[in-house]
């Protein structure tokens, strides 16, 4: 029998709160409050929990991306990796020393009153 994989899949990040190991904690009073309020369990979790936990979700999620972006870089070779990068980068190069002066006086007239 074949079981979903849910290692290093997105099910992975959106069932990471299913557990009471996550560090993430909620003070019960708030979703006591969202109950007395009128709100039902879902949405005490959409009005409430995910909200709170949007920052611990993101930091998972940004990991997880990393790590699948790492497993892909590895097939890749590197001498055409480092080549097509310096391809991509060189234009972006060129144009900032260009317009360095601008850069730079927009960077100081942004902080400067009066």
């Amino acid at each position: 029998m074949n079981r979903p994989r849910k290692v290093g899949s997105l099910a992975a990040v959106l069932c990471a709160g299913a557990d009471d190991t996550t560090p993430v904690t909620i003070p019960q009073e708030y979703l006591d409050a969202a109950r007395i309020d009128g709100c039902g369990e879902v949405r005490v979790v959409f009005r409430v929990v995910v909200p709170m936990t949007r920052p611990a979700i993101a930091a998972v999620a940004l990991f997880q991306f990393f790590s699948a972006w790492n497993d892909f870089g590895l097939a890749v070779e590197w001498n055409l990796t480092i080549a097509a990068t310096l391809i991509a980068m060189a234009p972006v190069i060129i144009v900032f020393f260009l317009a360095q002066r601008a850069f730079i006086e927009g960077v100081t007239m942004t902080g400067v009153k009066g």
